[in-house]
This record gives structure tokens, C-alpha cells and sequence, in this order.
């Protein structure tokens, strides 16, 4: 069974079973637009109308505590990203004083 990576991300959240999924693809991949389709006739099917699908509720987090969530595709590349960049070049951060008495004199 060939799926696209937002096909299945999709058909995780909407509760879909890839291996029912006909695909429309190239080589009979499965494509975003199919996975909608298969989760629009489920849920016609199951409740006699289409109805949305419901959005996880958020994680309550008492104050002084912290909580671990998956990231996105596209966090988990700007975080890969991030540590690139300061990697494989050093990096120096450099301070200078500088007396701006008299230039704070002349204003």
C-alpha cells in the first residue's frame, strides 16, 4: 500500500484504515483526496450525515509543570535546521565598550 505522507498523517487523524482505501494516485498511490473521501463516506455511513471530525482536546498542564508534544513535520525540520546552522561553523561573540559620554553631551 503506497501513501503519500499527508495522506497518512490524515488518515491517523481521522481515524481511517489505509488498507480500505482505494488510491487514485500514480501507481495506485493514495492521495490526500482519497483518504477525505474514504472518512466522508465512513462517517455518512455510521451517523446517516457527514459531520466534522472532532479536534483533540488540548492538554491541561498544572503551573510548574511542562508537557511533552509531538511536533509537526515542518517544527521537526525547522528545529533539525536550528542545530545545523550552529553546527558545523565555530561560532565567537564579541563585546566592545565604548564612552558615549560626549556624544551624549552633544545631543
Amino acid at each position: 500500500m503506497k501513501a503519500s505522507p499527508v495522506a497518512r498523517r490524515i488518515a491517523a487523524e481521522l481515524g481511517v484504515d489505509l488498507s480500505t482505501v482505494k488510491g487514485t494516485g500514480p501507481d495506485g498511490r493514495i492521495a490526500e483526496t482519497d483518504v477525505r473521501a474514504a472518512a466522508k463516506t465512513v462517517t455518512a455511513g455510521a451517523s446517516g450525515g457527514a459531520t466534522k471530525p472532532q479536534a483533540q482536546a488540548p492538554i491541561a498542564v498544572k503551573p510548574g509543570e511542562s508537557a511533552r508534544i509531538q511536533l509537526s513535520g515542518m517544527r521537526k525540520i525547522i528545529a533539525q535546521r536550528l542545530v545545523e546552522s550552529l553546527g558545523p561553523v565555530p561560532h565567537f561573540y564579541l563585546t566592545i565598550d565604548i564612552n558615549a559620554g560626549p556624544l551624549m553631551e552633544a545631543l
